[in-house]
């Protein structure tokens, strides 16, 4: 007793087959991009522009203003960031 599949059917099981294996094939090949390695190039772009920026309040000299700012900057970006969770800052 043999199974008789339809034409129709091999096809579109052929052309699932296919469009499977090209999905997988890019993800692989890292074609696809994924969203931990997305938001981990957001932090560290956001870490380093930080880093800039406090750098140079620092390169300035009046220490008073600069932890101020420091402050209120970073009260600013906790308000306005969604994913940041904590913001620490110790003097």
């Amino acid at each position: 007793m043999k199974l008789q599949i339809s034409p129709t059917l091999r096809v579109s099981f052929g052309l699932l087959m296919i469009t499977l294996s090209i999905v997988f094939a890019s993800d692989w090949l890292g074609l696809i991009p994924r969203e931990e390695t997305l938001r981990m190039e957001n932090r560290k772009h956001f870490s380093e522009t930080v880093a800039v920026l406090f750098s140079s309040m620092a390169q300035k000299g009046d220490s008073l203003h600069f932890n101020s700012s420091i402050k209120h900057y970073l009260r600013n970006v906790g308000k306005s960031d969604a994913e940041l969770i904590v913001v620490v800052y110790t003097p």
